[in-house]
């Protein structure tokens, strides 16, 4: 990947092809002494190639409260009253060259044996684990790493043949609380 498009400030999206990495939060443990990619790379059960990723991180909401009566400058009187922090939020299109078995453990922690030879899962049904999704940015020179622990896959998208060499691609969504969103950059 070879660049960066910053669309607001309050997100990256990465037009190119990068890949995410999955882990099941339960095995993840985030120190200062190991780099986010350092700690993915003992603890990853699945990865993705993946295209439009959107990464949203937390966003605070601010409140005008009016009061009565002027100010000095004969402007209202009010303040800006700050909201609870928001959650933050990745958005990506799964490309799926292979067997797309690398969801199966994200989808549902009570698959049952069908056959004896599958396994078969449900969405919905209050089972899903919660994951940390890592997406590792490289514009050539330095890195960004960024980190949904303890998120919640909010959208299994429909899977569909997305491209002309027939790939299946899938659309998924994660949400993560503000204090699990981590932003890491290179600085040297």
């Amino acid at each position: 990947m070879t660049g960066i498009t910053t669309v607001s400030p309050s997100a990256i999206v990465c037009g190119r092809k990068t890949n995410l990495y999955f882990a099941l939060a339960s095995n993840v443990t985030l120190t200062t002494s190991s780099t986010l990619a350092a700690v993915f790379s003992t603890s990853t059960i699945a990865s993705a190639a993946a295209e439009s990723i959107s990464i949203s991180p937390p966003e605070t909401a601010w409140e005008v409260i009016n009061f009565m009566g002027n100010d000095s400058s004969s402007f209202q009187n009010k303040v800006l009253e700050e909201k609870p922090v928001g959650t933050a939020s990745l958005t990506a299109t799964l490309v799926l060259y292979t067997e797309d078995d690398f969801l199966e453990p994200f989808l549902d922690t009570t698959g049952v044996t069908a056959a004896s030879t599958y396994t078969r899962y449900q969405i919905g049904n209050e089972q899903s684990p919660e994951v940390s999704i890592l997406a590792s940015i490289y514009n050539g020179t330095k890195t960004c790493n960024v980190c949904l622990d303890d998120a919640r896959i909010t959208k299994w998208g429909e899977v569909r043949i997305g491209a002309v060499d027939g790939r299946w691609e899938q659309d998924i969504a994660a949400i993560c609380l503000d204090s699990d969103f981590w932003w890491e950059y290179q600085t040297s």
